[in-house]
């Protein structure tokens, strides 16, 4: 197996896993009043959902409901297509959950290969005003990532390996600024 169908299996792994498990909606406690719409999502039981990001479906249905909640798989869209379903929702004046990534280094770049990026609709070329961040928090995976590299740190303090030290500073700025973190935010185009 080469390099590039490995990193597409995993890619393909990684996105196919949100299927196989429950989604965790207590965030959504505080609306139990409003009529949601589940964008992204497929398999939701007693919920109203549309499982692609095709805009005309959702233009179809907007109208009937409160609040949209889009799915973090979002992620691995076109810069074209998230525009055009932000803005279908402020024309439309519904309120969106948007579900993403932010990481220090604005990663806002255009999808043609339908992989992973963080995407943080607050930053350029978005730059969506009028929100509130209902969670901001880093990945439980990313914890390990940090343990490892502590690891390196206090090892590389007693050998006092230059080539390690290397390894591990460059390693560090890396998950610093690359790495994302969770970020759900609520924008409001409608007083609720």
């Amino acid at each position: 197996m080469n390099l590039v169908n490995f990193i597409d299996k995993f890619n393909n792994n990684f996105r196919n896993n949100d299927k196989k498990r429950e989604y965790n909606f207590d965030y959504l406690k505080k609306f139990t009043d409003k009529k949601i719409l589940y964008i992204g999502y497929s398999n939701l039981e007693n919920k109203n959902f549309i499982r692609e990001y095709d805009i005309q479906k959702i233009k179809n249905q907007i109208k009937n409901y409160d609040l949209l909640v889009i799915n973090k798989n979002i992620c691995y869209e076109s810069r074209k297509l998230i525009n055009d379903l932000l803005n279908l929702c402020k024309l439309s004046k519904k309120n969106v959950i948007f579900n993403g990534y932010t990481c220090l280094i604005n990663l806002n770049i255009d999808n043609y290969n339908k992989m992973f990026r963080p995407i943080d609709i607050t930053k350029y070329p978005f730059s969506i005003e009028n929100n509130t961040i209902l969670e901001l928090s880093f990945l439980k995976k990313i914890y390990l990532i940090y343990i490892i590299l502590l690891l390196f740190f206090l090892y590389n303090s007693f050998t006092k390996d230059e080539y390690i030290y290397k390894i591990t500073t460059i390693l560090f700025l890396f998950f610093v600024f690359i790495i994302p973190l969770k970020k759900r935010i609520l924008v409001k185009n409608e007083k609720y």
